[in-house]
């Protein structure tokens, strides 16, 4: 009998993980105990989000169709702002139309001459030696030519970002539980298209909130090599082999803006 055939069903019921999982159960494996395999669900007013969710699928609709439809984004923030009650939705407006309005010229001038692979592009990979899969979405595959004469192109993997007007700290592009991200995406596209590690750059792009025009998208390039595709990958493996045995251990030290804590399931 294989050893893919013995093993036990998965402690969340789902046929996959994700890397928001991964990173959750890194952070705090208490934390993933009462939202993956609990199942506890909160309520919240998660407005950064969402305003994440429409700033990102004005940027999806551009690179599909290379026209930016600001109006559109502008609408769902409004219908949202006022079906949820939230305060100071012209505020939130303009910065959508800020970050939105400069990425068109902003896009071209960092990435010359890019070409669309694939926007929200699916992956569902095989785990070795795992029954379950890992899922997740890349938000932005694209090619930019480095020699048309001899066909010579780099992929970028891009994950877009909003964030604060200062944009991102050092110290949160030093996290390896934020780098990984686009080293695990990159990992599963280099297999997935049959491509070369050199061939392919990763980057965060982040959307600011607040920011001035002229400044309010800020570009953060991720050192993706083998090393750091191989340390996402045993973080993969240790959180698998960790929910397995049922290791949820608390992390006092992520509970500061744990919203489980401010909800009263966990007491640190």
């Amino acid at each position: 009998m294989s050893e893919e055939k013995t093993l036990p069903p998965w402690p969340t019921g789902k046929p996959n993980i994700s890397y928001s999982e991964v990173k959750c159960w890194t952070e705090c494996g208490y934390r993933h105990k009462l939202g993956y395999v609990d199942k506890i669900v909160l309520e919240g007013d998660w407005i950064h989000a969402d305003f994440g969710k429409f700033v990102h699928s004005g940027i999806e609709s551009y690179l599909k169709t290379r026209v930016m439809d600001i109006p559109s984004v502008l609408k769902e923030i409004e219908v949202s702002w006022i079906d949820k009650s939230r305060p100071d939705v012209e505020k939130w407006k303009s910065w959508a139309t800020v970050c939105l309005t400069e990425f068109p010229e902003w896009l071209e001038s960092q990435f010359p001459e890019w070409e669309l692979l694939g926007a929200e592009l699916a992956l569902y990979e095989d785990i070795p030696n795992e029954i379950i899969k890992f899922k997740g979405f890349v938000d932005s595959l694209i090619r930019v030519p480095i020699n048309k004469k001899t066909d010579r192109w780099k992929i970028w993997i891009i994950d877009w970002k909003t964030g604060p007007a200062y944009g991102w700290r050092r110290d949160k592009l030093e996290d390896r539980l934020v780098t990984s991200q686009l080293s695990l995406y990159k990992e599963y596209i280099l297999r997935k298209f049959e491509l070369e590690s050199k061939d392919v750059g990763c980057s965060f792009v982040v959307l600011k909130k607040g920011a001035k025009f002229g400044k309010s998208i800020s570009r953060y390039d991720v050192s993706a090599g083998p090393k750091a595709m191989e340390a996402s990958a045993k973080m993969v493996n240790d959180m698998i082999k960790g929910v397995r045995r049922g290791k949820f251990m608390k992390n006092k030290y992520a509970c500061q803006w744990c919203d489980f804590k401010k909800s009263g399931h966990c007491v640190p």
